[in-house]
Parts: C-alpha cells; sequence; structure tokens
C-alpha cells in the first residue's frame, strides 16, 4: 500500500523514519553517557522516561519536516517535479539537522557541567561572551566537536538524498483518486497527532517529563532542542 501513495508522502515517511532514528539513537547515547545518575531509579521509572522520550522525539523529527509536508504539494516547491526544488530542500533538511546537532552537542556539555537538560538558562551562561568562548574552548574538544558536526551532518544530507531518489518517483501502480485522497488524509491526520503527542485536551507538554522525584529520569525524557524552545517563554524547574 505504501508503494502506492504520492511521491511525497512517501518521502515524507521516510524522512520522518531516518530523524526519528538519529534523536532516539542521541537519546540512548545520553543514556549510556550519563547512566550512573538514573542508577538509583526504578527500572519503570526508567522506562517511562524512554517511552516519553521518545514521544518528543517524534514530535521534533515531524516539525523538522512540516515545512515540507505543508509547503512541498505545490507544484512550484515539490521536489519530486522541480530538481530546484529538491536540492533547496536538501538545503533546508541539512541546515536544520546541523542545527538540531549542534544543540545536541550543547546540550550533552551542558549536562556535564551543571546537571540539567538545555534550557533557557543557557543565556545565563553566554555572558559576558568572551569568557564563555574562552570556558568553552579550554573545557570541551570544541574542534573534534565542529569534525564530527560537519561530518554527522554530511552523512544526513547524503542519506536523505539517496532516500529522495528512491521516494521521489511515480508510483508504479498509483491508488485510484479518492482512496488516495483518504489515505493521504488519514496520514495527515496521524502527522498532526505525532505532533500533538498524546489523547488528551491538552498536548504533551515538557513538564511531564518531571513525573519522578528523580531529577535525573527527568532528563533521561526531555528532549533538549524542544525543551530549550518551549522553556524560553516559561520557567523551568
Amino acid at each position: 500500500m505504501l508503494k502506492r501513495l504520492p511521491a511525497l508522502a512517501r518521502f515524507l515517511l521516510a524522512l520522518t523514519a531516518i530523524n526519528l532514528a538519529v534523536f532516539a539513537a542521541l537519546r540512548l547515547l545520553f543514556w549510556a553517557v550519563f547512566h550512573e545518575a538514573t542508577a538509583a531509579a526504578p527500572w519503570g521509572e526508567v522506562l517511562k522516561a524512554l517511552y516519553l522520550g521518545f514521544k518528543f522525539d517524534l514530535r521534533l523529527a515531524l516539525l523538522v519536516g512540516l515545512p515540507l509536508a505543508l509547503v512541498a504539494w505545490i507544484p512550484l516547491f515539490d521536489p519530486a517535479r522541480r530538481r530546484a526544488a529538491r536540492l533547496a530542500w536538501l538545503g533546508y533538511l541539512g541546515f536544520a539537522q546541523c542545527v538540531a546537532l549542534l544543540l545536541y552537542f550543547v546540550d550533552f556539555g551542558h549536562y556535564a557541567y551543571v546537571g540539567v537538560r538545555l534550557n533557557a538558562s543557557l543565556a545565563d551562561h553566554l555572558t559576558p561572551a568572551g569568557v564563555a568562548a574562552q570556558m568553552v574552548w579550554e573545557t570541551y574538544p570544541v574542534v573534534p566537536g565542529v569534525v564530527a558536526l560537519v561530518l554527522l551532518t554530511s552523512g544526513y544530507v547524503w542519506l536523505v538524498r539517496r532516500t529522495a531518489r528512491r521516494a521521489l518517483v511515480p508510483a508504479a501502480a498509483p491508488l485510484a483518486k479518492w482512496p488516495r485522497r483518504a489515505l493521504v488524509a488519514a496520514l495527515a491526520v496521524l502527522y498532526a497527532f505525532g505532533i500533538y503527542g498524546k489523547w488528551s485536551r491538552y498536548p504533551l507538554r515538557w513538564s511531564e517529563a518531571y513525573f519522578s522525584p528523580n531529577q535525573a529520569v527527568a532528563a533521561l525524557a526531555l528532549n533538549p532542542v524542544l525543551y530549550l524552545s518551549d522553556s524560553t517563554g516559561n520557567p523551568t524547574r
């Protein structure tokens, strides 16, 4: 059935899977690096934190692809029809992933330094700028980090480009008009639900990560990119 979907829908599904895999891998890496902090927590709490974290990671993966989902249906911006549009979208996705990875890198250093996931308080550590830059240079492996960022971003763009070549092709046996529209509408509802995060009146919020008295469990559940964005205009715990 998926092979019969429009090319853009197939590409969005593949892109979401790639982004989710990247963010989930970074969450597991965070857990591996800072596992001692959650060693005393019950396994039930750790598993719940990972479950909540998966939903946050899915939200971020879907948000990265949201501009594509909203705009690329217009023929001028359709990567399946126009090579220029495909290159532009690859540029956007590469830039977005580079920013996300950079924030993850900063988050690792931030948590190692103050024991808190990346949030709006980051601005307090950036002033004065000269002192902050010197501290970062003397404390963290900046050059290896930049090299890793470039390599990871390049690998991501290569993978997305390869996926685009396979997905953005006409379906061999496309669905009829109304079944296709119905399936695309269902996928759109699922896409929106994935961003909303849960089946309730209110969407999934970062504060729900603090279900345990163990702060390390909450840290395991949070997504640093979303937490930084959400906490900018709200007080953090």
